[in-house]
């Protein structure tokens, strides 16, 4: 079953949701600076790691040129590990928090 790691991943975020969530409804500028650190602690670690272990920054291997042992260490070291996943998610719940507050309703100009 080699998809358990997401559903892992999955199952920390969703511990992670209430607190964050709770703290939107009650202190949202404390939730939304914690939520940004988040972000910028996740791809801060990720280039760190990716960056140590001079690693290629993508699973394309047809941009760059990857040996096997690297994508392995990439895929254990950085592509499966919920911190590294953390950023897309944390956005998400924020951008979700701002609809929420605007009724959906999201002017962008032009």
């Amino acid at each position: 079953m080699g998809w358990t790691w997401y559903l892992a991943n999955d199952m920390q975020f969703f511990w992670l949701t209430p607190p964050l969530l709770l703290l939107l409804n009650s202190a949202p500028f404390i939730a939304i600076i914690i939520g940004f650190t988040l972000v910028g602690a996740s791809v801060f670690a990720q280039a760190i790691i990716v960056a140590e272990n001079n690693y290629v920054p993508t699973l394309l291997t047809t941009v760059v040129p990857a040996t096997s042992a690297q994508i392995g260490g990439f895929m254990e070291d950085v592509y499966t590990k919920p911190w590294m996943r953390l950023s897309p998610f944390v956005i998400g719940l924020l951008l979700g928090y701002l609809l929420r507050k605007t009724s959906g309703r999201l002017r962008l100009n032009k």
